[in-house]
């Protein structure tokens, strides 16, 4: 094998950044076909249409089944576009840095590729090579805060995932967290931006309506009266402590914009989502103590004072920004742009807007 250019042997190697690049696609994957396995399961073990009950409420929801199937689509279409993209400008801009020539025939920095299992050979050999010496975490998170304009599609976004992270867990509860494999919707929203594992979610739910039209569905709030009287309000205030440690955590992140993205920070806001899935399995399963299920009950059980904690939050927070950039001169039109300078941002804005939709259908459906 002939000698690498010495600006390739030089680059410092970080092999579980590599690691953990490789486990981020994967995972995607995985949990991405858990979850479509489990729809079309349920879907299979539905009554075959000859044998459904006729009326307007069927045909209603299957017609919002097919939405939200197109929906999902669109979200994954849309993410696999931009993230695709992420990586592409991210190698790119790799190349640029280390006066690295792409691997093309016939020949590359790696071998004389004169059959196309060489060119092959090079093209892994060099990618592996990038995926070991690139900063792309870093480089993501930093592209996201690096301007205000950008950061207000992400903040938008994340807050937007959070109010679905809260009100999945309450229609998970008032449906006895029957919905198969239910955290996968939780670890997806972890993985990849929100709206693809909303829709999902959503999906799911359509479906198990449609399988279980006698299973009575408790109301969110319900009152238990083997609970003590005051349990309920305790965990009303839990609740709102989620939604406003969650808020402070994405306040923290807009400190930093216009500068590197502190990874640490980034990973805590991410994590917030799943709060509202550990707090309904603390209930099912009981792990931690009595007080500490009491407090983080209200997540599952009321999901709408946290909602109605978060919106006018984020409101108040979208509204901030939005001065700051208007007093450093920007406009609608800087605004929008930022949605397309980055594929960072582009991937989480454009799922702002698809998870806008999303959320709006299932409101009115």
């Amino acid at each position: 094998m002939p000698a690498q250019p010495s600006s390739v042997s030089e680059i410092s190697s970080n092999l579980l950044g590599a690691l953990l690049f490789l486990f981020y696609i994967l995972a995607a994957l995985l949990f991405t076909a858990l979850i479509l396995s489990s729809l079309l399961n349920t879907y299979s073990s539905l009554p075959s249409p000859s044998y459904r009950r006729k009326g307007q409420g069927s045909s209603t929801r299957s017609l919002h089944i097919q939405i939200f199937a197109a929906l999902s689509t669109l979200s994954f279409a849309t993410l696999s576009y931009h993230m695709l993209n992420v990586l592409f400008s991210s190698y790119d801009a790799w190349l640029s840095a280390h006066s690295i020539h792409r691997v093309t025939p016939p020949s590359s920095p790696f071998y004389a590729c004169t059959t196309s299992s060489d060119l092959a050979l090079a093209c892994a050999q060099q990618a592996w090579l990038w995926a070991r010496t690139s900063r792309l975490f870093q480089d993501f998170a930093t592209d996201l805060v690096s301007t205000r304009e950008r950061w207000f599609w992400v903040q938008g976004a994340l807050c937007l995932a959070m109010g679905w992270s809260l009100y999945m867990a309450g229609e998970a509860r008032r449906r006895g967290g029957r919905i198969p494999r239910l955290w996968a919707y939780w670890v997806i929203m972890q993985i990849l931006p929100g709206s693809f594992g909303w829709e999902l979610f959503c999906l799911a739910v359509l479906l198990h309506d449609e399988g279980e039209k006698n299973v009575v569905v408790e109301k969110v709030g319900e009152e238990n009266e083997n609970e003590p009287v005051d349990a309920d309000q305790r965990g009303l205030f839990g609740g709102v402590v989620v939604v406003l440690g969650f808020l402070v955590a994405v306040g923290w992140v807009a400190r930093g914009v216009g500068r590197e993205a502190e990874m640490w920070i980034v990973g805590l806001v991410r994590a917030g989502l799943f709060l509202p899935y550990m707090a309904l399995r603390s209930k099912a399963e009981g792990f931690g103590t009595s007080r500490e299920r009491m407090e983080m009950k209200s997540v599952i059980k009321s999901p709408r004072i946290a909602l109605l904690t978060l919106f006018p939050a984020t409101m108040v927070m979208q509204g901030w920004l939005l001065m700051r950039i208007w007093r450093d001169g920007g406009s609608v039109q800087i605004l929008f742009l930022a949605l397309d300078e980055k594929p960072a941002v582009s991937a989480l804005g454009y799922d702002f807007w698809i998870g806008l939709v999303s959320t709006e259908v299932w409101c009115w459906r």
